[in-house]
């Protein structure tokens, strides 16, 4: 449980970089499979992945617009 709140910390920083494909974080962050990662990242933070991603991408460019 506290390895995988690690590993999701550490993907949060990573999906916020926008950098990498979901894969590519999931795969660094030590998970094997997306799957899983998914439903982990979902349990640690109430939000898919994707979610994630999305809600900050609008946030910093809705910051930029100001």
């Amino acid at each position: 449980k506290y390895l995988n709140k690690l590993r999701i910390n550490q993907a949060v920083s990573m999906l916020s970089s926008g950098y990498y494909s979901m894969a590519e974080i999931a795969e660094m962050c030590g998970f094997t499979d997306q799957k899983y990662f998914n439903k982990i990242f979902k349990e640690e933070t109430g939000k898919t992945p994707s979610q994630y991603r999305g809600e900050y991408e609008y946030d910093v460019n809705s910051d930029l617009s100001t």
